[in-house]
């Protein structure tokens, strides 16, 4: 009687399994039915200029451009004829000058600043930023070299330009209204 009552246990053990299985695969199934949402491209038809990349829908643009997709060289802003006047740090008073920025030789960030007055006619390359700076790596200038910083605030241009020579260092100081 002891085998009978154990065997009754085993099979009624494996309907209760085989039933569960059963369920478990039915659930499976039917979640496994369900629609996906669609995946929605942000960027799908969008085109970001100048090496930008898009993320969710929006352009995220290199520093020498801006825009909403990326489509404005920012050196653009800054290349035009500015009359102002210059100090430098060896004479006393201000003088007249000019600086024409043209678009650079090399790279879709670089300006050529060209300056003409207070006893300097040089040009000078230099490189611009979304946030109005300009930046003048060193560079041979006559029996030196020549570097400085800068900044675009609207339509005035701030220009600091170091000559460093042998002799020493000279800072010539421009500032001037676009035309």
């Amino acid at each position: 009687m002891n085998g009978c009552h154990l065997t009754s246990k085993f099979i009624q053990m494996k309907k209760t399994l085989t039933l569960s299985s059963i369920i478990l695969c039915i659930c499976i199934i039917i979640s496994g039915c369900k629609k996906s949402e669609p995946v929605i491209d942000l960027c799908a038809g969008i085109t970001c200029m100048y090496n930008g990349t898009c993320v969710t829908g929006t352009c995220n643009c290199p520093y020498y451009a801006e825009g909403k997709t990326c489509d404005t060289l920012v050196r653009q802003k800054f290349i035009a004829t500015y009359v102002g006047t210059a100090t430098n740090s060896y004479q006393v008073g201000t003088t007249p000058a000019t600086v024409y920025v043209t678009e650079g030789p090399d790279s879709l960030s670089e300006i050529t600043m060209s300056i003409v007055g207070n006893q300097l006619s040089d040009s000078v390359h230099a490189t611009t930023y979304r946030s109005g700076t300009i930046i003048t790596p060193s560079q041979p200038a006559g029996p030196g070299t020549i570097s400085g910083t800068g900044l675009l605030s609207g339509a005035a241009l701030y220009d600091t330009l170091i000559i460093s020579t042998g002799l020493g260092n000279v800072s010539i100081y421009f500032s001037g209204v676009k035309q």
